[in-house]
């Protein structure tokens, strides 16, 4: 669901010095590390299974890349925009944060996570254009600034006042 499928192979399109950290626990670890090991990747690929800390993993990157099939909200994203990580993420059909961004500001969309080489080619273009990878930086960190849990538990007590307002009349 998370978009190893077309991520493996995308990473064979990039420049060798180009390593993928695997952070999470999935049920197919197995299938993918098989799959790994098929493309000949083993020595860019590195599954860190379940973090407590994500930060280390964030400060390490160069960028968070999420081809998800389904994801509701998909919080990783948000997560890596507040640690100034340009994004490639898949677009609002397949993950929910996406309908909240914009194209090539706060991150770059990816229309069909099943596309392998689309994904290279976003991965590629932040990697190579350092403009874009920082107007990325900069606006992933100032959406995700936007929309932290402090701000969303004043919304939504401003919602439940209004709400109590409206049932007094």
């Amino acid at each position: 669901r998370k978009g190893l499928d077309a991520l493996l192979p995308a990473l064979q399109q990039l420049p060798l010095d180009v390593q993928l950290i695997v952070a999470g626990k999935p049920g197919a670890a197995p299938r993918y590390v098989a799959m790994v090991r098929e493309l000949g990747l083993e020595s860019r690929v590195h599954f860190l299974g379940s973090q407590d800390d994500l930060v280390p993993a964030y400060r390490a990157a160069d960028c968070l890349v999420h081809p998800t099939l389904e994801d509701i909200y998909a919080m990783v994203v948000l997560e890596a925009m507040a640690h100034g990580l340009p994004v490639v993420v898949s677009g609002p059909v397949h993950c929910g944060i996406s309908r909240e961004l914009h194209d090539g500001q706060e991150a770059l969309l990816l229309h069909d996570p099943r596309d392998s080489a689309a994904l290279a080619r976003l991965v590629r273009a932040v990697l190579d254009d350092a403009g874009l990878a920082d107007r990325l930086r900069g606006q992933g960190l100032a959406f995700a600034q936007a929309h932290t849990w402090e701000r969303a538990a004043l919304e939504y007590e401003a919602l439940y006042q209004q709400a109590l307002s409206i049932r007094s009349l």
